[in-house]
């Protein structure tokens, strides 16, 4: 079929070009996805006012973890001070994405269990401890259809500096809340487009916002003095800013050198086309409670499949990409990892597991913007919201597509021309799927009353 797509991945070689996909995109298209499957919720939680109330027994707080683990001292503090159930990942059963099951005893089905702490009940948020590799995405993803999720995947040190600093709702945060900082490269590729209907409307929402709109800073493309390098972005990373949002081409390279590829696996590639090192950024500023998004392919990490595999013919240079990144195997991001494992960490760091392609944020028939209700989740960030609850919306946004992708999938088996839609609503599902919360989903910056 004629469909061409681009991905924001920056290989050996730079940007990758946009891709014919394959003869037979319709067989992948019209396949059923993990990520796909999802059970009807069969008790509605809290009325969505209450749903930002986290500590509310009603709504509910709790810790995801692997089957055998403990959970390490710093993290027994905060489950202890939160009253939080412990939820354990069954790994070795049929049921272990349809299923959590309560340290006190019960298993709990995730589609259908009451929302709080009570036991019998499910947190409305949740917080997954543990490597991918553990506690797998997918889970996540699933999780995420519901809940407000994030993951933290830190150990030693990194970890208690984060606890610490939760434990203390980051009471020594310097970081600014109402000081954002917006920076999107510009290539004349994918990241055009990105630009053009993430950065350029969220900055245009905050310089509505009398209150905000002076301590915004856009740094575009290469616009003279606000280039979008890492010069820059140091400069105005010093002012503290509580919100950074970033879009660029996230980095898989070098391809022959795997160990060295999970090393700087997603690090975001700024104007010059530089990879941005997290250490070398952080000599110079602290994250200091900042809540970082990041559109960028692999910036918050990989999986150890694709679930793009066939959507490109094998010896393409992106279905290569795709299944490379893949070898690496599940892993969490070294640039999230340094973020939130700093001395002064950041709150929460949102990014993506695998690349955003140009169909998922823009229609390719009408060109209309498919962000709205992004560039509404991070605007949310600064009016205080609980970051999961912030993103919630938006990660429901999944749920409208999937329904919308099994009418097309079965007008398709039943004959329709429609493999295009198919492809479209598919890859945006799973767009949204693979956007992950890294840190603790309840945190929020400190906005004045």
């Amino acid at each position: 079929m004629p469909f061409e797509l681009q991905m924001n991945a920056f290989g050996d070689h730079g940007p990758h070009a946009p891709e014919m996909v394959s003869h037979d995109v319709a067989k992948w298209a019209a396949a059923r996805t993990l990520y796909l499957r999802r059970e009807p919720v069969a008790m509605k939680p809290p009325p969505k006012s209450e749903l930002a109330k986290w500590n509310d027994p009603k709504v509910g707080w709790g810790v995801v973890m692997a089957e055998s683990d403990n959970p390490p001292p710093a993290l027994k503090k905060l489950i202890a001070k939160r009253k939080a159930p412990i939820l354990r990942y069954l790994s070795n059963t049929s049921q272990s994405l349809s299923t959590l099951r309560d340290d006190r005893g019960p298993v709990l089905d995730i589609a259908g269990s009451p929302s709080g702490i009570e036991r019998g009940s499910l947190p409305y948020y949740l917080m997954i401890y543990g490597s991918p590799e553990v506690v797998p995405w997918s889970l996540q993803y699933i999780l995420g259809m519901r809940h407000c999720v994030g993951r933290l995947d830190l150990e030693a040190d990194a970890l208690d500096n984060y606890i610490s600093a939760v434990l203390n709702n980051f009471a020594g945060a310097r970081s600014d809340p109402y000081r954002t900082l917006i920076c999107a490269t510009d290539h004349g590729d994918i990241t055009t487009m990105i630009r053009a209907v993430l950065a350029e409307p969220l900055y245009a929402r905050f310089q509505e916002d009398d209150e905000r709109k002076a301590m915004s800073v856009f740094l575009a493309g290469n616009e003279a003095g606000r280039a979008a390098t890492q010069q820059s972005l140091s400069e105005h990373l010093a002012e503290l800013p509580g919100v950074v949002v970033t879009s660029s081409h996230g980095r898989t390279s070098p391809a022959n050198d795997p160990p060295e590829m999970r090393r700087n696996l997603g690090w975001l590639v700024d104007q010059n086309k530089t990879a941005i090192n997290p250490h070398e950024l952080m000599k110079s500023w602290e994250p200091n409670g900042v809540v970082w998004y990041a559109h960028a392919c692999c910036s918050a990490g990989s999986d150890s499949f694709t679930v793009f595999d066939g959507l490109f013919p094998k010896e393409t240079p992106t279905a290569k990409l795709l299944q490379t990144v893949a070898a690496l195997g599940s892993l969490t991001a070294p640039f999230p990892r340094a973020l939130l494992g700093a001395k002064n960490p950041a709150r929460a760091f949102i990014g993506h597991v695998e690349p955003t392609f140009n169909w998922t944020v823009r229609r390719p028939d009408t060109g209309q913007a498919l962000t709205d209700m992004l560039v509404s989740a991070i605007e949310n960030l600064n009016r205080g919201e609980p970051v999961g609850y912030a993103f919630k919306d938006r990660a429901s946004q999944a749920g409208v597509l999937l329904t919308s992708y099994d009418r097309a999938r079965s007008a398709y088996i039943n004959g329709a021309q429609n493999a295009d839609e198919m492809l479209r609503l598919k890859l945006s599902a799973l767009d949204i799927q693979s956007t992950v919360i890294l840190g603790d989903p309840a945190v929020a910056l400190s906005i004045r009353p």
